[in-house]
């Protein structure tokens, strides 16, 4: 019986830590070496990422408020502020490729952040 218990626990363990998602990694891309992509965190130091099929990779692009038009798909992500209120650090504008992932509002990467995405409605 204890066998199959403990057989459980690991079948259940696998299947959690396949359903987490995939890490997010800030920072500056100092080499691409083959399937290897070599960046500087600022937490972490320098780190070395196997890319695969599925990798994502997002750059970022100096923009103003201006950017934003009525129904562009946008995502604010905020931490907590000293006061423990929600303060923006960033704003992302989406490509169109990209309307509709992730929409919502949830925790993201950044230690008790949030990330909301949606569509910026006409004024």
């Amino acid at each position: 019986m204890r066998v199959c218990v403990t057989a459980l626990g690991l079948a259940l363990l696998a299947a959690t830590v396949a359903a987490q998602p995939p890490p997010r990694v800030r920072g500056v891309i100092q080499a691409v070496e083959g399937a290897t992509l070599v960046v500087a965190t600022p937490s972490d130091g320098v780190v070395r990422l196997t890319l695969t099929d599925m990798t994502g990779i997002n750059g970022l692009e100096k923009r103003t408020m201006a950017d934003i038009g009525d129904n562009t798909f946008v995502g604010a992500t905020a931490v907590k502020n000293g006061d423990g209120r929600w303060e923006a650090t960033e704003v992302h504008i989406f490509p169109e490729s990209m309307r509709g992932a992730g929409e919502g509002h949830y925790a993201w990467d950044l230690p008790e952040s949030t990330m909301t995405n949606g569509v910026k409605p006409p004024m």
